[in-house]
Parts: structure tokens; C-alpha cells; sequence
């Protein structure tokens, strides 16, 4: 019941709130990779980096099929400028969910108006990872 609530706060920007519920569904259930993924994002959201890393990981170490475990841990690293990883969070998210769920994250990022980082079509080559390297040092790509 915490997490759902934190979820619905974060969604409301009610980051504060929705990380206290965070905590509580975590411990009363600190087995839930679902929750740490979730508590990560919300981190990530409050610029508080090294705690959204610190929880993708344990999500990913409790269930590594999260796929957006992996996703959203690629994100963080892209915006430390860790970028070989952030490509390899990607990939592993493709492994996992594959191109097609992919694509489906691409469109609600852009529905919803935000910048999607992740696998473009699902898949990289090399020239597709220099993209990736240089449009995460632009701003305005």
C-alpha cells in the first residue's frame, strides 16, 4: 500500500511525501525490487543521484529482470556522464523486454513530453552509441 501511494504522490510531485511512503513500504518489505526501482526514479527525480544508483542497484540485485531497473539506472548514469554505461544498462534492458517494449517506452516518453535515453529502435551499433555520446552532451538534442 506505501509504494502504491508513493508512486501516486511522485506522480503529483509530491517528492517529500511520496519518498517517506517509499521508506516505510520498504521497510516493512525490503525485499521489493519493485519498490527500490521506484524509490530510485523518485531520487533520480531530486537530483539525488548517487541514492537513485545506490537503489537501481539493490532493485537490480534482488530481480535482475527489471528491465526498467536497467533503463532507468541508464538514465542516471547519463546524466553523470557515465555513458558506456548508460549503454549498457540499455542494452541489457533490450535483452530483457525486448525492441518492441522499447519502442513502447519511446512513445510514451514522447507522448508525455519528455526526452526518451534509452536503445533508439531497440538495438545499437556503433554509430548509433556515438549518437547516443554525443547527443547526451547537448542540451538541445
Amino acid at each position: 500500500a506505501y509504494g502504491n501511494r508513493a508512486r501516486e504522490r511522485a506522480d503529483l510531485d509530491q517528492y517529500d511525501a511520496a519518498l517517506k511512503d517509499y521508506d516505510l513500504a520498504l521497510k516493512y518489505d525490503p525485499n521489493n525490487a519493485i519498490d527500490y526501482n521506484g524509490r530510485g526514479y523518485l531520487l533520480h527525480k531530486m537530483k539525488r543521484y548517487d541514492e537513485a544508483l545506490n537503489d537501481y542497484n539493490t532493485a537490480i540485485r534482488q530481480n535482475s529482470s527489471i528491465g526498467n531497473a536497467y533503463m532507468n539506472r541508464g538514465t542516471t548514469y547519463e546524466t553523470l556522464g557515465l555513458y558506456e554505461d548508460a549503454v549498457r544498462d540499455w542494452e541489457r534492458q533490450i535483452e530483457i523486454e525486448g525492441a518492441s517494449r522499447v519502442e513502447w517506452w519511446q512513445e510514451i516518453t514522447k507522448k508525455y513530453g519528455g526526452h526518451y535515453t534509452g536503445p533508439i529502435d531497440g538495438v545499437y551499433g556503433q554509430s548509433t552509441r556515438d549518437a547516443i555520446t554525443a547527443c547526451a552532451r547537448d542540451p538541445n538534442c
